[in-house]
């Protein structure tokens, strides 16, 4: 713990330091955009960050953006003029944090080792039964058994704001899946995506799917 109360972050810094949320099933989507104050003009607010940080900083800070994609700047709509070479591949977005996160902010990154991986996983796994288990929002209870199924059977942290399709078509090809499960699982989605009431029933057994520890030998009954 701190002995300097000086080193607490202030109300100003607190959103700053939130602990992240293992369980999240959607992220927002965000930008960055620029406004001149005095006629409210836009601007290429990647040319602004590196003319207002200082010019290591504000070049591995726009750099960070870059590797976001182009529809994380320049109000979501595109790359600034000089920045055609945008692109979103997360591997390479990686990289570059590793590369520049120490002269950027002072802290080392490094993608984590296999003991690590494994560790953030089981809690992961854990914090989405807690959270399944208390469930009845159908359309959660789907995402959240989808989520803890895709671990299961890939060993992915899946999650996004079109979660349903992309997972259900993914373990769809998982040899563990009967098609049992996969019905379930599908007509379920298909409930939710009508507009029509769950059955309490459904509920349940998909809910069984989801908590169990291994999909391949789980029994419905």
């Amino acid at each position: 713990s701190r002995s300097d109360k000086s080193e607490e972050p202030d109300e100003q810094a607190a959103e700053y330091y939130l602990p992240v949320d293992r369980g999240m099933r959607h992220f927002p989507e965000v930008f960055l955009s620029c406004i001149d104050i005095e006629n409210g003009s836009p601007k290429l607010p990647l040319k602004v960050v590196r003319k207002l940080l200082p010019a290591g900083t504000g070049t591995s800070v726009s750099g960070l953006w870059t590797h976001c994609g182009v529809k994380c700047f320049n109000g979501g709509v595109g790359p600034d003029v000089d920045d055609d070479s945008a692109k979103s591949n997360a591997d390479d977005f990686l990289a570059f944090v590793e590369e520049s996160c120490l002269s950027i902010c002072g802290l080392p990154f490094k993608k984590l080792d296999k003991k690590s991986e494994k560790s953030y996983m089981a809690a992961r796994r854990q914090l989405l039964l807690t959270r399944l288990a208390d469930e009845m929002d159908p359309k959660v209870v789907l995402e959240l058994t989808l989520l803890l199924l895709v671990q299961q059977t890939r060993g992915l942290a899946a999650w996004g704001n079109n979660l349903v399709g992309p997972a259900l078509k993914l373990l769809a090809s998982e040899r563990k899946m009967t098609e049992t499960v996969l019905a379930l699982l599908n007509t379920l989605a298909q409930s939710i995506d009508s507009g029509l009431e769950v059955d309490s029933e459904l509920l349940r057994k998909v809910k069984s799917c989801g908590m169990c520890k291994d999909i391949a030998k789980h029994s419905l009954d």
